[in-house]
């Protein structure tokens, strides 16, 4: 799958889109039921802007089964169209239908927790990103955004926490160096 991927990329340098487009369902047409292939045409879709035909493929892609692993990313990816449009209800909804299968998806929750914090629901947020690190305690990247949601809840004390342990724990992580840095100027905390 990974070469039959790459070719279709390197088709969509050399040729275009189309050309991409069409080698592709070539493709899915001899592998229809590999569902890698048709998450490879809806990001295609997404590249080119085609955010309908890319729904359809991953409208198709949660048809075909809620509980698979593949019908839980195009769910999720759907819930990614919907932000992008600033249809925030929408695709909490549709991040609601994973979870109500597997409560504990994390993927799934950062996601919902990442829409709430964009639409300012950061106690929502703070409660997804907690369910996650139950899970994954020792994670920078949700630990930051724990910290990120915290800050902006007004919980600077807290924030300074998660920032200071998702450092400790990814010395090299710059994003939780810089924002922990505008944390610390917001607070005028300076150590």
């Amino acid at each position: 799958i990974e070469a039959k991927v790459t070719r279709i990329e390197l088709i969509k340098q050399l040729d275009g889109q189309d050309a991409a487009e069409k080698e592709l369902k070539s493709v899915i047409d001899k592998q229809p039921d590999e569902p890698s292939l048709q998450f490879v045409m809806a990001r295609l879709y997404e590249s080119a802007g085609k955010t309908e035909q890319a729904r359809e493929v991953y409208q198709k892609l949660i048809g075909e089964g809620v509980d698979s692993p593949s019908s839980r990313q195009a769910n999720n990816r759907l819930a990614i169209l919907l932000a992008q449009k600033g249809e925030f209800e929408k695709a909490i909804e549709q991040l609601q239908q994973v979870l109500k299968s597997k409560p504990d998806d994390n993927d799934t929750l950062v996601l919902r927790g990442n829409i709430n914090l964009t639409r300012k629901a950061y106690e929502a947020a703070i409660n997804d990103y907690r369910t996650v690190l139950r899970d994954q305690p020792n994670s920078p990247k949700v630990l930051r955004l724990l910290g990120k949601a915290q800050a902006l809840a007004g919980n600077l004390a807290e924030a300074k926490r998660n920032y200071q342990l998702a450092i400790e724990l990814e010395p090299a992580f710059v994003e939780g160096y810089l924002e922990y840095a505008l944390l610390m100027q917001q607070a005028r905390d300076f150590e």
